[in-house]
């Protein structure tokens, strides 16, 4: 059997198709965290979502304390953090490939605990921003960060859930 050839055009086409369901399916897992992580929020924030030339932001601001999610129109994935006094947090969660097998890996890690651990920090449902930020200074990777916030207020006692 002959494979169909696709010209460029329509490979084009087809990527940019691939791409936009991509950043769909991305923004859905971070707003389906977002109202799970809601209910444990610590304290009051403005969210504001820009969709502008098919980027998407998803920004939470309060006094001093900056977090921004980006989803690009490329593919990429990247968190932007500031807090006053403190140098910015800028984490890649994913730099787009064609290949829609890693395209669905990363959008299952989100769907499986990823998301909900960015919406966590986002509303200081576990721990403080501040205690966030100090992790990254030891810790680059968002995860490895997160984890060692939660061993942090663990070794102090000073565990937010159940208290």
């Amino acid at each position: 059997m002959k494979e169909k050839m696709f010209s460029k055009t329509e490979m084009k086409r087809i990527m940019v198709q691939q791409k936009r369901v991509f950043i769909r399916d991305v923004f859905k897992e971070f707003m389906i965290a977002y109202t799970e992580a809601l209910s444990c929020a610590r304290d009051s924030m403005t969210m504001t979502v820009t969709v502008k030339n098919d980027n998407h932001y998803i920004t939470f601001e309060e006094f001093g304390k900056h977090f921004k999610l980006c989803i690009f129109t490329n593919g990429n994935v990247v968190l932007r953090m500031k807090e006053h006094n403190e140098d910015e947090y800028e984490y890649y969660f994913f730099e787009f490939v064609s290949d829609v097998k890693k395209q669905h890996e990363f959008v299952e890690h989100l769907r499986h605990g990823l998301a909900r651990k960015v919406m966590n920090v986002a509303l200081q449902t576990d721990f403080s921003y501040k205690l966030f930020m100090e992790c990254t200074w030891c810790e680059y990777e968002f995860e490895k960060a997160y984890e060692d916030a939660l061993l942090d207020l663990s070794w102090n006692g000073k565990l937010v859930h159940g208290s």
